[in-house]
């Protein structure tokens, strides 16, 4: 039996723990890190907007009406169903307007908080490597993409919060202290009310139970129902949202359930090869066509499955850690892999920031592996860690270059993808809004060219054709966008309307105009045009009343408010 230790015993001062230096060098670890990445995504701090930044958050109506945020929560007039993600857009355009720069610099601190809690999520669960596989997902060119791109906050803030929800998780298993269970299940829920790019969290959260018992216990089953309940809660809202609100009317894929099983692990080998050759990234991939019928086609699926086979096999021996990280990196990306329908699959169907939550499962294999090297050869492998991470850095430098600017990003990508009929269609937008029609149009004939049913490059056409007075050729271009009956069917009938205008036929214009917001209820130029057409007639009442509808949900338009102090309006 010990002795009591004696007073002067107990007041002697505490000798430092053997846990000091281990402190140190973690903390060591995580500055160095966050240095590293800040210095590889330097050029990307001085991009500008591109793409959906200027639909959803510069132009997007929610986010410029101070009244927005009420919206964001309880309606459904957001694309999607993100209200925690576009509320931090909203709060950010009130006070960044249309500076850049601080946007990017909150998307970087993002993506640095998520690399911290990854690289203490697998110190926890003691897995081997653990900061180093941090440091190679903090700077991994695959990354760039969510860290670059403003509007893919809605990427890296999900999964900050999946990972905060998998800390306490974890903090609740080992201390059995129902506030830790409690904080996990309410981060869980800020992370899918961000983004449900993380809804397969809760198989994560069994899978480290596995992890650490080498078993799923009943209790564990337990534990893991509220996520469960939420994740599929907040799943089905998001389905929702994306066949009502995002995709509409629009043909996204045509094929059957066999062929998207097929296609789904060929994304998957697409997105491990990406992961551990970092080369030749693209804004838009090329869109697959995978025929079922043919044996081949069925070659990574069966490659697919063989692995997981071997690795079970295997699994109380060298395949546990495999295992686990293969199968955090195929149960993540489930959601992206095509089953269901996904906006974005109409251009590609494959993305890098749809890897943005899994490639820290592929990432921990070779980490662990080069730990290792580190236990035998500290003096190599240590070299090894520091010049991939370098190599690594590298890459991510360039290619955050390419977010120069939306003009940048859609050069890039017909240079690694020329089929990218969107890419071409966006650079001869940019070209019209320049005013260089006649540079533009080509690039709308290209598009057409890959995609003769792209309804807005006809219509791109249309507006050209205008431009230069051939008023008979748009509106044909335009009866032909319309008869597509597709996304773009809108913007057809609200040309149609300025071409019959142009034409001194404003009543019939105002029929076109009253069919582009029957489509559409909050298209601004539609009830700007229609105002214009009304006052044409004489009827200044009812174009008043339009303006006041527009600025209802377009505050900063100061076309309509000007329009409307002519009119004698508020």
């Amino acid at each position: 039996m010990s002795r009591p230790a004696s007073q002067k015993e107990k007041n002697a001062p505490q000798q430092p723990t053997r846990r000091a230096p281990q402190v140190v060098l973690e903390v060591a670890c995580i500055a160095a890190i966050v240095i590293v990445t800040i210095l590889a995504y330097r050029p990307a701090l001085r991009g500008g907007f591109i793409w959906d930044d200027y639909t959803y958050i510069i132009n997007g109506e929610l986010n410029q009406n101070p009244n927005g945020l009420p919206r964001i929560w309880f309606s459904t007039d957001p694309v999607d169903y993100f209200p925690v993600a576009y509320s931090l857009q909203w709060m950010e355009y009130r006070v960044w307007k249309l500076d850049p720069e601080p946007y990017h610099v909150v998307n970087l601190a993002l993506h640095c908080a998520a690399v911290i809690l990854l690289g203490l999520v697998l110190r926890r669960i003691a897995a081997p490597g653990a900061w180093i596989a941090a440091g190679l997902f903090a700077v991994h060119p695959v990354n760039v993409e969510s860290v670059a791109w403003i509007y893919q906050q809605r990427t890296t803030l999900p999964l900050v919060f999946a990972l905060l929800s998998t800390l306490a998780f974890l903090r609740f298993e080992r201390t059995g202290r129902m506030i830790w269970q409690v904080a996990s299940v309410a981060a869980f829920v800020f992370a899918l009310l961000s983004k449900t790019s993380v809804v397969m969290f809760p198989f994560v959260l069994l899978g480290l139970c596995w992890w650490q018992r080498n078993a799923i216990r009943r209790a564990d089953l337990l534990r893991v129902a509220p996520h469960f309940a939420a994740a599929v809660g907040l799943g089905l809202v998001t389905l929702w949202f994306q066949y009502h609100r995002a995709i509409g009317t629009a043909v996204i894929r045509e094929d059957n359930m066999i062929a998207r099983l097929v296609t789904a692990a060929w994304a998957v080998w697409f997105y491990a090869y990406k992961a551990f050759v970092p080369l030749n990234l693209s804004f838009v991939y090329p869109r697959w066509v995978v025929h079922a019928a043919s044996p081949l086609a069925w070659l990574p699926l069966v490659g697919l499955i063989a692995v997981f086979a071997v690795l079970w096999r295997f699994r109380q021996t060298w395949g546990r850690g495999a295992l686990a990280a293969f199968g955090y990196f195929v149960i993540t990306l489930l959601p992206m892999l095509g089953f269901l329908n996904i906006f974005f699959m109409k251009y590609s169907l494959v993305a890098d920031h749809w890897q943005y939550v899994g490639l820290a499962g592929l990432l921990a294999l070779p980490a662990a592996g080069l730990a290792i090297l580190i236990a035998r050869q500290r003096a190599v492998g240590t070299v090894c860690v520091i010049g991939i991470i370098a190599g690594l850095a590298y890459l991510t430098s360039q290619q955050s270059k390419v977010y120069a600017d939306e003009t940048t990003v859609w050069k890039d990508t017909v240079q690694k993808n020329p089929g990218a009929w969107i890419a071409w269609n966006n650079m001869g937008a940019d070209l019209i809004r320049d005013g260089a029609y006649e540079q533009a149009r080509p690039l709308f004939e290209k598009t057409l060219e890959l995609n003769p049913r792209f309804s807005k490059a006809i219509n791109n056409l249309a507006v050209i054709e205008a431009q230069r007075g051939n008023l008979a050729r748009a509106m044909e271009l335009c009866q032909q966008a319309i008869a597509l009956h597709d996304e773009g069917e809108a913007d057809a009938r609200l040309n149609v309307g300025r071409i019959l205008f142009l034409q001194g036929r404003p009543q019939e214009a105002i029929a076109s105009y009253h069919a582009a917001l029957k489509i559409d209820n909050k298209f601004s130029l539609a009830y700007l045009n229609l105002a214009e057409a009304l006052i044409q007639i004489g009827n200044k009442a009812e174009a008043a009343e339009a303006l006041r509808t527009l600025l209802q949900f377009d505050r900063n338009n100061a076309e309509a408010a000007e329009l409307l102090r002519t009119l004698g309006g508020p």
